[in-house]
């Protein structure tokens, strides 16, 4: 099932801060390669739990955040009003990375890193290949991707309604979605088929406040790169 605009417009609507209040662990992880970099751009940003933090981290540098529901782009000030003022090194932008070509001119001209933290193991096989392929086409050459994705040796991996081979509608919080559990392999594949240069893959834990419930969940961490200009 493709999760749609209205899809998400629904869930932040009726959910709120829907994946807590706190940054995630994948945030901190990334910390020095942001730190390498002067425009950062994160790709399903949702309402910027993890880039309200790195910005404040990073005040000299700058920040765009993507995300296909205007909704959650809306929710940003207000989620970071909670603990502080709103960073004004950040910059929300309403774009849909799997179908919308080309990147916005803002964030292809500028940013020489992208953040990718649980969105792809949303999104179906063929969906993958063209947002893969998608920023290979439009990032600079020599540009960072930081890609989160579930592994299979995640507890929930195997459970619920198997859709297709590692896919399995699965999760408590949004029934209808389809989730895609990764070995390293097929992630390290699917990234070098669209074109990107993988440079490292590692798994990490992380505690996610999913609704009301704290899971703890198992993902890959890919490391890559958009190849450099010959």
């Amino acid at each position: 099932m493709r999760l749609t605009e209205s899809f998400w417009e629904r869930a932040y609507a009726q959910s709120g801060f829907c994946w807590g209040l706190e940054h995630s662990q994948y945030a901190e992880l990334i910390m020095t390669t942001v730190e390498r970099h002067a425009c950062v751009a994160e790709l399903g940003c949702g309402y910027g739990r993890d880039l309200v933090y790195l910005a404040r981290c990073f005040p000299e540098k700058r920040f765009a955040g993507i995300d296909i529901s205007a909704t959650a782009l809306a929710m940003m000030a207000p989620y970071a009003q909670r603990s502080g003022q709103m960073p004004m090194n950040v910059q929300g932008i309403k774009w849909d990375v799997r179908s919308e070509r080309p990147v916005p001119g803002e964030i292809s001209e500028r940013a020489t890193c992208y953040l990718c933290h649980s969105l792809v193991h949303l999104l179906s096989e063929g969906e993958r290949g063209e947002f893969f392929a998608g920023l290979d086409a439009a990032a600079k050459p020599g540009s960072q991707l930081l890609i989160s994705a579930y592994s299979t040796c995640d507890t929930r991996f195997g459970h619920g309604c198997k859709v297709a081979e590692g896919t399995y509608r699965c999760s408590s919080q949004f029934p209808e979605a389809e989730v895609h559990f990764f070995e390293q392999d097929e992630l390290r594949t699917e990234l070098v088929a669209a074109g990107l240069q993988v440079t490292q893959i590692e798994e990490f834990e992380e505690v996610e406040h999913l609704g009301e419930e704290r899971v703890t969940s198992l993902y890959l961490l890919a490391q890559a790169e958009v190849a450099k200009a010959s």
